[in-house]
C-alpha cells in the first residue's frame, strides 16, 4: 500500500478514535498510541527487543527510542470539578436542576447571604416598630435585638424578685417561677403555646414595685404621724388610764414618746420600717397569680 494512502488511513482512524476523548486528555492518548506503533522502523517486543520493520521510516514519524507511557493525570481539585459540574449542569432541564439543588442543600452546600435577609412583616407591625414606607427589618438584626431584649427582661425579672424579697420576705409573689429565659426556650421550641402569662407577671411585678416607690412613702408618713402625733400619744395615755387626779400629763406623754421611739432608734430600724411599707404596698398592687 502506498505510503500516502497508509498515512491518510492512519490519520482518519486517529481522528475517529479521538473524537470522544476530552481535549485535555488527547495528548496522553496520542503518546500512549505512539508507544505501541513502529518508531524509527523499530517495533518494541517483550523478549527479543526491537524487530525490523518492513518499510523504512518516513520523515513524518518521530525518531529515537520507544516512548514510555505517560504518568496518570493528577486528580482534579474541588474547584476544577465544580467548574466541570457547572458546565455540564448548564444545559439540564429545570426539573433536574431543582432536584440537584435540593441535594446540594441537604449536603450543606447552599449559600445564603444571611446579612441581607429581611423579615417581611405586615403594615401594622411596621407601624409598631416605626418603620416608614416599604422598609423591612433585617433578619439578623431582629435576632440580635430579640436576644438583647430577652436578656434584659430576664435581668429585670431577677432584680424585681430580689428587690421584693428584701422588701417583703414573706410575700406570696415570691412563690412564682422566676426563670424567664426557661419560659422563652419552651415557647421557641414549641413546648408551650404562649409566653404572655410570663410577660404579664413580670409587667405586674415591676409595675407594683414602681408604684410602691411612688406611693409607699405616704403610707409610712401616715403611720409615723399616727404613732408620734401629740394627740395620738395623749389618746394612748388616756386609754391606759394613767392620768389620775394628780397625774402629770406632760411627763406621762414624754415617757410614752420615748418608749415609742425605740422602734425608730437606729437607721437600720427606720430602713426596715420603710421597706415594710414598700413591700406591703407592692403586695397590694400585685395580687398573686397576676
Amino acid at each position: 500500500m502506498p505510503l500516502e494512502q497508509r498515512r491518510e488511513m492512519l490519520q482518519k482512524e486517529l481522528t475517529l478514535s479521538l473524537a470522544n476523548v476530552p481535549a485535555t486528555q488527547r495528548q496522553q492518548f496520542l503518546e500512549a498510541a505512539l508507544a505501541r506503533f513502529p518508531v524509527a522502523g523499530q517495533l518494541p517486543t517483550a523478549a527479543n527487543g526491537p524487530a525490523q520493520a518492513s518499510e523504512a521510516p518516513t520523515s513524518a514519524l518521530p525518531s529515537g527510542p520507544p516512548a514510555t507511557p505517560p504518568p496518570p493525570a493528577p486528580p482534579k481539585s474541588a474547584e476544577e470539578l465544580l467548574s466541570d459540574f457547572l458546565a455540564a449542569a448548564g444545559e439540564l432541564p429545570e426539573e433536574q436542576r431543582s432536584a440537584m439543588a435540593r441535594k446540594l442543600g441537604e449536603a450543606g452546600f447552599t449559600w445564603v447571604d444571611r446579612e441581607a435577609l429581611v423579615l417581611e412583616v405586615g403594615e401594622e407591625f411596621r407601624k409598631g416598630l416605626g418603620l416608614s414606607g416599604d422598609q423591612q427589618p433585617l433578619l439578623t438584626r431582629m435576632m440580635q435585638l430579640s436576644l438583647l431584649l430577652i436578656d434584659l427582661v430576664h435581668r429585670l425579672e431577677h432584680t424585681g424578685f430580689k428587690t421584693l424579697g428584701e422588701l417583703s420576705p414573706r410575700s406570696p409573689l415570691l412563690g412564682r417561677p422566676q426563670d424567664f429565659r426557661e419560659a422563652v426556650v419552651h415557647f421557641l421550641t414549641g413546648n408551650s403555646e404562649s409566653i404572655e402569662p410570663q410577660m404579664r407577671g413580670i409587667s405586674s411585678l415591676l409595675g407594683g414595685l414602681m408604684a410602691a416607690m411612688l406611693g409607699a412613702g405616704r403610707d409610712f408618713g401616715r403611720q409615723f404621724v399616727e404613732r408620734f402625733a401629740p394627740g395620738s400619744i395623749e389618746d394612748v395615755i388616756k386609754g391606759e388610764g394613767k392620768l389620775g387626779l394628780f397625774g402629770n400629763e406632760k411627763a406621762l406623754c414624754w415617757d410614752k414618746y420615748k418608749d415609742l421611739t425605740k422602734d425608730y432608734s437606729t437607721p437600720e430600724l427606720i430602713d426596715r420600717r420603710i421597706k415594710d411599707c414598700l413591700g406591703a404596698f407592692a403586695d397590694k398592687k400585685v395580687a398573686p397569680g397576676r
